[in-house]
């Protein structure tokens, strides 16, 4: 049933709605194991005009989706500060990453980036949003 052990995503994942929620639940269908990073407080303001709920609040709205859905144990929740966080390092081994067609270019630039440093590039699944 899971084709990986690893799966990587992230979003601002604001207002979360039901297009946030298959988004996720698309990807926990493909992978044993999952981390969300979710774009800080600091990092989402360099490209975000609109008001942000605060970091918390989304990654607490997160949680409480995935504990809904009894999914909250195969998801790890990280605050990202860079597109590319923490993708550039050998810490953990995933084996792709997810994405949206909006965001398919910064997946094509971390696998640049992790060429770069060594590391083997990830997998790109691009999962169409369901409409909020």
């Amino acid at each position: 049933m899971n084709q990986y052990n690893l799966i990587v995503c992230g979003g601002t994942f604001d207002l979360l709605h039901k297009g946030h929620k298959k988004f996720l639940q698309d990807i926990l269908g493909l992978s044993r194991k999952v981390l969300v990073g979710i774009t800080s407080n600091s990092y989402v303001s360099n490209f975000k005009d609109k008001q942000i709920e605060d970091f918390e609040i989304r990654k607490k709205a997160v949680e409480c989706f995935l504990e809904s859905i009894g999914e909250r144990e195969r998801v790890e929740i990280v605050s990202i500060n860079q597109a590319h966080e923490p993708l550039l390092t050998s810490a953990f081994n995933p084996q792709a990453i997810a994405v949206t067609p909006r965001t398919n270019p910064v997946a094509m630039e971390i696998n640049i980036k992790r060429k770069e440093c060594g590391l083997p590039n990830l997998e790109i699944i691009v999962i169409e949003m369901k409409r909020a």
